[in-house]
């Protein structure tokens, strides 16, 4: 999807957090070390897809620390959609709320929060989800309001921390 966003009219990724702690107390991998892993990884992923450094916002909220951050909710999602404004998006993609991870989860209420403000379609996508999930197609009166995802298997190495995507889809 990004690849065609990238393509056509542009798209915007908004990174919640720097992806750093996904190995714990690893010896190989210290916060620091893999959040500048992560961060490469993106980079490389925007530019393989057609995108620029510039495509990408970098929130830096605590990997693995986003449901603490709740009463900070709304503001960051006034972040989020300053970013969709800016970006003339109108179509918001983020984890799904039943993906098994609380940064997922909280970026998923995030998004939700992000397009009630801006108008924007929301859609999800599952990360870690074992099970077909059911995301809101909203703002397209030619679609119901669900569209049935089927999901990935789940990676058996650790992702990235997760991004929000927003298409302009103009």
């Amino acid at each position: 999807m990004l690849a065609a966003a990238f393509a056509g009219p542009g798209a915007r990724v908004i990174c919640m957090t720097d992806g750093g702690a996904s190995h714990p107390g690893s010896r190989d991998w210290p916060r620091p070390k893999l959040a500048e892993l992560r961060a490469a990884e993106l980079d490389a992923a925007i530019a393989a897809l057609g995108g620029a450094a510039s495509c990408v916002t970098r929130l830096g909220l605590p990997d693995g620390g986003m449901l603490g951050l709740a009463p900070r909710y709304d503001e960051i999602a006034a972040q989020v959609a300053q970013t969709i404004r800016a970006a003339g998006a109108r179509v918001l993609i983020a984890p799904a709320p039943t993906d098994p991870h609380c940064d997922h989860e909280a970026t998923a209420e995030i998004a939700r929060r992000a397009a009630r403000r801006t108008g924007a379609r929301l859609l999800f996508y599952p990360v870690w989800s074992g099970c077909t999930i059911r995301a809101t197609a909203r703002g397209c009166p030619s679609m119901s309001n669900t569209a049935s995802i089927p999901s990935p298997r789940a990676r058996p190495s650790p992702a990235p921390s997760p991004p929000i995507a927003a298409s302009t889809g103009r």
